[in-house]
């Protein structure tokens, strides 16, 4: 299966944000909130085989938040799966986007790559979760290559693979992974929680821009450590 769905904010005379372009097919399917634009699951999936894309694009003075409504589960199919998500902020612009957890399934095989251009003081606050496999299950292939550029030029690029061996390098024994990029305001300094079952740390990558990673035996664990590295703030 494939689908597209396209994000397009502006500014209306009012000053409000406003949605000159809001388009989604099956399964990536759009619904809009007074809180926020939602991503919600039209299917199960991703399925083995299928191929998603999603392009989101700020314009200078608007503000959107982007969340999903549900976990997503990557499932075995025919092939691979493949989501593409583009992001254009504009100078003056700001998205955040917190993104429910990801579920790499048994015997799936899934690839996810985002690419983000900011412009000038564009702001971005960016959550996104990752779990290997469900309850007593092992994950299947789960790849992401994650990239922003700010005026051309690349501030954060990370290729990740885990799968059945977890990724010693990245995740030790934890099966939950959760990544908050802040740009702009929101961005916080260095910070490290640590306890047997997670961990979180958080990096300055330049004097507006931090990056925050939390690893868990369990989603809640994970989010709970970057919780205290917040409250470090």
């Amino acid at each position: 299966m494939k689908a597209r769905a396209t994000i397009e904010a502006d500014v209306g005379s009012d000053g409000s944000t406003r949605f000159p372009t809001l388009r989604s097919e099956s399964p990536l399917l759009l619904r809009r909130t007074p809180e926020a634009v939602f991503l919600v699951g039209g299917a199960a999936g991703p399925l083995g085989g299928d191929h998603t894309e999603l392009q989101v694009t700020i314009r200078r003075g608007a503000t959107v938040v982007l969340r999903s409504a549900a976990a997503s589960m990557a499932l075995p199919g025919q092939g691979p799966s493949i989501g593409n998500i583009t992001v254009h902020v504009e100078d003056g612009a700001d998205l955040t986007v917190d993104l429910e957890p990801l579920v790499s399934v048994a015997g799936s095989d899934h690839f996810q790559r985002v690419r983000i251009q900011l412009e000038g003081s564009g702001a971005l606050r960016w959550r996104e979760r990752f779990v290997l496999g469900r309850t007593n299950e092992p994950p299947g292939m789960l790849s992401t290559s994650f990239r922003v550029e700010r005026d051309g030029r690349a501030i954060l690029h990370q290729d990740v693979q885990l799968d059945a061996a977890g990724n010693p390098a990245i995740m030790g024994s934890a099966q939950a992974l959760v990544t908050d990029l802040a740009i702009g305001s929101t961005a916080a300094g260095p910070a490290t929680w640590w306890q047997e079952t997670a961990q979180a740390n958080r990096v300055a990558l330049g004097d507006d821009v931090s990056l925050a990673t939390a690893l868990g035996a369990e989603l809640l664990q994970a989010e709970a450590a970057l919780r205290h590295l917040d409250d470090q703030s």
